[in-house]
């Protein structure tokens, strides 16, 4: 017989923190009034179960000082998988410095993870998997430097655009086309 989804609650690691507090703050709460509490303050789906918060009640000291990177997680990292984690991150810092703050891409944090040997539970190589995953964990996340409109001041775009809705005013609209697209019509 299958589990129903809505018969278990999995609370994110904050959540569980927070219960811990509450516990802490008021020890005369009764698990099941503990439960209560949980279930309104979080806005579960379905009631948290006493043997739920007793079970994290035990677990307590798991759930102190979470980086913010595992907040949102359900369980935290394993001891290993995170002492990896760390190592790349040294070694993606070390990278950025000898590379005079260079923009990192995922290859390059695939590369670097597999020079580091990082051991992955399959004993492949870092794969796009584990790069999302990896990004997840740490909080790495990529952006363009350049070439994105959203890297732009916003002022310096106005003042732009005004002085190319001068210049292109003395045109016909047919005659103004986007010289972006050019490059592919060069030999």
């Amino acid at each position: 017989m299958e589990r129903q989804p809505s018969s278990y609650i999995s609370l994110s690691l904050e959540q569980k923190n927070l219960l811990c507090e509450k516990h802490k703050a008021e020890p005369s709460l009764t698990h099941a009034q503990l439960a209560r509490w949980a279930t309104q303050q979080f806005q579960t789906q379905g009631d948290v179960k006493r043997s739920t918060v007793q079970g994290i009640l035990k677990r307590s000291t798991d759930f102190v000082d979470l980086p913010d990177s595992q907040r949102q997680r359900k369980r935290r990292c394993s001891v290993a998988l995170c002492a990896s984690d760390q190592k790349v991150m040294q070694k993606l810092a070390e990278y950025k410095t000898w590379h005079d703050n260079a923009t990192i891409k995922g290859s390059t944090v695939q590369k670097v993870a597999l020079r580091e040997g990082v051991e992955l539970p399959s004993g492949g190589r870092p794969s796009r998997g584990w790069l999302y995953r990896f990004q997840q964990r740490t909080g790495l996340w990529f952006s363009l430097r350049h070439g994105e409109g959203g890297s732009l001041d916003q002022d310096l775009v106005e003042e732009g655009l005004k002085d190319l809705r001068a210049v292109v005013a003395g045109y016909r609209p047919k005659d103004v086309y986007n010289m972006d697209e050019t490059a592919f019509f060069l030999p």
